[in-house]
């Protein structure tokens, strides 16, 4: 086996990785290190990509692997190997991952029932956390997604809430296609002050963050974003999905997904979350879906312990940092 670092005429290479495509753009443009395969008799047998990170792991410069996949398991630890080496060449002395650049993109690994993945979920088969466990990486952030059955037989809690003073001036309205734009720069501004403290943040521009939402207009219901306004300033949002991928398996889509819910930190502990996860649950249910997940909940987010109140834990991720001296 033999490694090869990507030149943009290679890149097809690189991105064109049996069920695990990338967008040829977005690596060309992602700012990576190097982003390298490993070949053996002209085939490809793993791929990955190393940045320079912004954040600082253990006091530690560190670095990010992503882009990742593997064939097999031998070819996914020569590539890590390689990773680790490459990294110390770069003066890196952490190396976490999976990560593809920054934690706006695609991070983490599937840890547990890859089975069915659903709509915008990480999805990896289950031998490349254990490459990354066999080559000395540990578990530095655990993640799950909660499924919610039978949502209209779960508990109430708004009406109590909302009695509160704080909701006198407070408006939750759903957004409209006529006024996308709009309503993606006020979540926008909400999202960098909500996820500032989360782990690894690190700053995305306006325009990236706005293509992030405009690949998916189209297949938005604007039934699922929900803007919060007090004295007509938004201070927070909930965002979600129809599970499309359902259809794949089911041939129709019974469940959606509540992939967002921030509040500017300005206004946490009035239970906005709450009211915020009830509006959206009623929606569902009005709209006669079966089944809510709430996605990809950091273990100490403070919104999982809602979260687990409604519904059962249905899948676990893990991200993975080690010592590269």
């Amino acid at each position: 086996m033999k490694i090869n670092i990507i030149s943009e005429t290679e890149l097809e290479k690189f991105c064109d990785f049996e069920n695990f495509i990338l967008d040829k753009e977005n690596v060309k443009k992602c700012g990576a290190l190097e982003s390298v395969i490993v070949e053996e008799e002209g085939a490809v047998l793993a791929r990955a990509s190393l940045w320079n990170a912004e954040n600082r792991i253990q006091n530690k410069k560190t670095g990010y692997i992503g882009h990742f996949a593997a064939k097999n398991k031998e070819a996914g630890l020569f590539l890590t190997r390689y990773i680790k080496e490459k990294a110390k060449e770069y003066g890196l002395e952490y190396l976490a991952g999976p990560l593809d650049g920054n934690t706006w993109k695609q991070y983490r690994f599937m840890v547990e029932d890859n089975k069915n993945p659903f709509f915008l979920e990480p999805y990896n088969p289950l031998e490349w956390p254990e490459i990354f466990a066999e080559s000395g990486y540990e578990v530095i952030g655990e993640y799950y997604s909660v499924k919610v059955t039978e949502p209209e037989k779960k508990f109430r809690v708004s009406e109590r809430i909302k009695k509160v003073r704080f909701y006198s001036d407070l408006t939750i309205k759903k957004a409209d296609k006529e006024n996308f734009g709009k309503y993606i720069n006020e979540i926008y501004d909400i999202s960098v002050k909500s996820f500032r403290n989360n782990f690894l943040y690190s700053e995305i521009n306006r325009t990236d963050f706005l293509s992030l939402y405009l690949k998916i207009k189209d297949i938005i219901d604007f039934d699922f974003i929900f803007m919060v306004y007090k004295n007509n300033k938004p201070i927070g949002f909930a965002f979600g999905i129809p599970d499309y991928n359902e259809r794949l398996y089911k041939n129709k889509i019974e469940t959606v997904i509540l992939k967002t819910l921030a509040v500017n930190p300005e206004y946490h502990n009035f239970g906005l979350g709450a009211v915020l996860l009830e509006e959206f649950h009623k929606t569902a249910i009005d709209k006669g879906y079966k089944n809510i997940i709430h996605a990809l909940i950091h273990q100490s987010n403070m919104s999982g312990k809602i979260s687990e109140k409604y519904g059962e834990i249905m899948r676990k991720y893990h991200l993975y940092g080690m010592v590269t001296a």
